[in-house]
Order: C-alpha cells, then sequence, then structure tokens
C-alpha cells in the first residue's frame, strides 16, 4: 500500500517521467522502501527535492529515505518495469 503511495506521489513531481517503488529488506522494521526515479528530458531535480517533495505530502513516520536516479528504469521484452532487477540493484548498493 505505502510503496503504491508514493509511486503516486511521485509521478505528480512535475520533473519525474517514470518511478518504481521497491520494499527492500531492513533489519529495522523488515522492510523500507527504495525509489528509483527517471527525470523528464532538461529536468534538474535533486534527490534531495524529491525528498522534500514526499515529506510534504506523507507523516512524518511514512517518509522515504531512500531514493535514486536513473538515466532509465530495467524493463524486459514487454516494455514493463523490471521490479526483480529494481530489487538485485538494490541489494548490490546496500
Amino acid at each position: 500500500m505505502l510503496v503504491r503511495k508514493l509511486e503516486d506521489i511521485l509521478i505528480d513531481h512535475p520533473d519525474v517521467a517514470e518511478v518504481c517503488v521497491i520494499s527492500v529488506p531492513n533489519d529495522e522494521n523488515g522492510t523500507k522502501p527504495k525509489a528509483f526515479v527517471v527525470l523528464r528530458d532538461n529536468a534538474h531535480c535533486s534527490v534531495e527535492q524529491l525528498h522534500a517533495f514526499c515529506d510534504d505530502r506523507l507523516p512524518e513516520y511514512a517518509g522515504l529515505k531512500d531514493v535514486h536516479i536513473l538515466p532509465e528504469l530495467p524493463k524486459g521484452p514487454l516494455g514493463i518495469v523490471s521490479r526483480r532487477k529494481l530489487v538485485d540493484f538494490a541489494l548490490q548498493t546496500n
């Protein structure tokens, strides 16, 4: 539920073209959301600005702490975002 809400919030940002939020394991409380964002052409948005955008729209306990800006999201042969590849990437970069 939180994953979908975060995606809905981030896609509303004027500089965001695509977004995918996944849940990754976390020792603190089981899982935590991690967002992957592709910016629109000629956009100059920072990770900090995306955090602030989410923080203004979510309760403090649900805030998004982990955002990555990517040039593109990995997709499968049908053009659907590969959440599995994003989870693998997230686990490698922790």
